[in-house]
């Protein structure tokens, strides 16, 4: 059934706000890297989408699958600065880049930068794609039919 716990759809109706996992993303610094490297993210609007899909995303995984994240979410900030010896913060954004960059030595981060990335990247473009400005939500669903769900083949 559709927006219900069981489905794995997010709906409005289902609070992100104040949940663990929204101060994990926080903490994280990823907020700031992406508004720093991402044009389209730097409206407040497309920002809250970015992470109302994100979280919503993040919400449909299994419990310990969404332990891990919010851990890995959490030590993000410290790994960076163990690479780069400065903070994500604070970082320009090639010396973000540059930092997010090193990571990839350490296991796990890269996966956790990469899809937090896209999924935000997707959540902001969903929200100008459908018009109503509302984000996550907004009144689209995915079809439970084959195929890719981009039209007739």
């Amino acid at each position: 059934m559709p927006g219900t716990p069981m489905s794995g759809t997010p709906t409005p109706a289902t609070p992100t706000r104040g949940t663990p996992m929204r101060g994990a993303l926080r903490a994280s610094g990823l907020r700031t890297y992406w508004v720093r490297n991402y044009p389209c993210l730097r409206e407040p609007g497309a920002r809250a989408a970015a992470e109302d899909h994100v979280l919503g995303t993040l919400r449909t995984l299994p419990l310990p699958y969404r332990a891990g994240y919010a851990v890995a979410l959490r030590a993000l900030p410290v790994a960076y600065r163990l690479r780069t010896g400065r903070s994500l913060r604070r970082a320009s954004p090639d010396q973000a880049r540059r930092g997010m960059a090193a990571l990839t030595a350490l296991p796990g981060f890269t996966e956790v930068v990469r899809s937090s990335t896209a999924l935000a990247l997707l959540g902001a473009l969903d929200r100008r794609t459908d018009g109503s400005g509302r984000g996550r939500g907004s009144g689209r669903r995915r079809s439970s039919g084959s195929g890719s769900g981009r039209g007739p083949a």
